[in-house]
């Protein structure tokens, strides 16, 4: 008896798994079925998300959406109980302080300090950078939205610099 398992013949090397895997069309059909389902329970919930400047409820926002996004999306099946809620819970680390700007101001206290925080930092010293966390004002997503050409002027210029 062998102590391995052999890939199926029309794989010869590991790096073709993973486009093997993706292209399936069982596999296909079930990531579609979690974009319809996420896109479902997005036009429901995100009203409560703009509601924030006005309810201020933070926690029981954050409450609704880690039980409404599981209740939602783990009967996909795509992904079990525990990555679910690590997704909702990923996405709300990642934007708590932008969530807590919202719920003590509004949206345009939000851009106002987003267009604070990216203006501070492009006006830092060498030795202020070096000193904080590192943050590339650059790659914030207010700039990659409002002036994609001036960041492609930018990759340009250091493309001919790196020449």
């Amino acid at each position: 008896m062998n102590d391995y398992l052999d890939f199926i013949s029309p794989i010869t090397e590991r790096s073709q798994i993973k486009p093997f895997i993706e292209s399936d069309a069982g596999v296909q059909q079930q990531e579609g079925k979690l974009d319809s389902v996420f896109a479902a329970w997005w036009q429901v919930h995100s009203a409560s998300l703009g509601d924030l400047p006005k309810t201020k409820k933070v926690m029981e926002l954050r409450a609704e959406f880690f039980s409404s996004f599981v209740d939602s999306l783990q009967p996909v099946g795509l992904l079990d109980r525990f990555k679910v809620a690590g997704v909702v819970a990923s996405w709300w680390n990642e934007q708590r302080y932008e969530l807590r700007t919202l719920s003590e101001s509004d949206f345009g206290g939000l851009v106002d300090s987003w267009v604070d925080t990216i203006k501070d930092a492009l006006e830092q010293d060498d030795d202020e950078k070096k000193k904080q966390a590192k943050f590339d004002p650059l790659n914030h997503k207010l700039v990659g939205r409002l002036m994609p050409d001036y960041l492609q002027d930018i990759a340009e210029a250091e493309a001919k610099i790196a020449e």
